[in-house]
């Protein structure tokens, strides 16, 4: 857990041995020579072993903080609202996705490890939503978007949906509040509110799925629901979300059959932490360590087909 965005961040880590709580480490950006990582923190972080060396680290918005508690690095581009880890298709190399609050740096794409900037679009605005998912088969790996991007963007930067035909119906607005692994493909669903939509990369068109009547989503224009996973084990996503009334938490599951077999997505570290961590603040969509898509039909990849 963290808390701190704005300006002071800190960051600690406990050891737990079954019976008491030891303190690892403290990283705090007031300590001499952490100034650079002040402001950077988001309303969520991630966390995976970005630079291979067996242990995790802290990507907590634009710091990446080591696991011996010392600071990676910082980007300078301050808090954002939103961010996702992912991997490349051969599973090579993670890349953080985040946005960006500060009316400059817009939207950006970079390398997990060392903060190297791949992609970006500047805005003069505040950008507070983004997504990475793969929801087009045509074009190999995650999809990026988000409201300052022309439209969805292949991985290497290309615009391959423009906007116009990526408005949701919901808020006449481009979806980018979440992902869940719905119906019975490889490819990603969008669940913006309490409705789930599937990109129809066919027709170039977003087709609603499901609605959750009498369900509310938290966080005001973040959309969010509580908490989105593959909590029962057949690697889909189940959806929770509070009713209107504040009465009742309801867990949705999908009822579309599939022809692909995996293992729970919870065997996987990263994929777990992220569930965790949907309770820092604003809560982003669970993502697995691994790359995950319609290009795993081509590959080697940990799941059997149903013959």
């Amino acid at each position: 857990m963290g808390r701190g965005y704005y300006t002071r961040s800190v960051l600690a880590a406990y050891d737990w041995d079954g019976q008491d709580l030891k303190q690892r480490w403290v990283f705090d950006t007031d300590t001499p020579g952490n100034k650079a990582y002040a402001g950077q923190g988001n309303h969520n972080l991630r966390v995976a072993d970005v630079d291979g060396d067996g242990c995790d680290e802290i990507i907590y918005g634009q710091m990446a903080v080591n696991n011996d508690g010392t600071g990676l690095y910082s980007t300078g581009m301050e808090h954002g609202d939103a961010i996702h880890l992912l991997s490349d298709i051969n599973n090579e190399k993670y890349y953080v996705w985040g946005c960006h609050e500060n009316k400059k740096d817009g939207t950006s794409l970079r390398e997990a490890a060392t903060g190297k900037v791949i992609l970006q679009y500047t805005s003069d605005k505040d950008i507070g939503r983004c997504m990475a998912a793969d929801i087009d088969p045509t074009h190999p790996g995650v999809e990026l978007w988000s409201p300052n991007t022309g439209g969805v963007l292949s991985f290497e930067g290309q615009v391959i949906v423009p906007q116009k035909d990526f408005i949701s119906e919901i808020e006449c607005n481009v979806p980018a509040n979440f992902s869940v692994l719905w119906d019975g493909d490889l490819l990603y669903e969008i669940l913006d509110g309490n409705v789930i939509s599937k990109y129809d990369w066919k027709n170039k068109k977003l087709d609603e799925l499901v609605k959750f009547d009498d369900c509310m989503w938290n966080n005001g224009t973040k959309r969010n629901p509580s908490l989105q996973g593959d909590i029962i084990g057949d690697w889909r996503e189940e959806v929770i979300m509070r009713t209107k009334d504040n009465s009742a938490l309801r867990i949705y599951v999908t009822t579309i059959p599939t022809d692909y077999r995996f293992h729970t997505f919870l065997q996987d570290p990263a994929y777990r932490v992220s569930i965790a961590n949907q309770n820092v603040a604003y809560n982003q969509p669970a993502e697995p360590g691994f790359y995950f898509g319609a290009d795993l039909k081509g590959k080697k990849f940990r799941g059997t087909k149903i013959k």
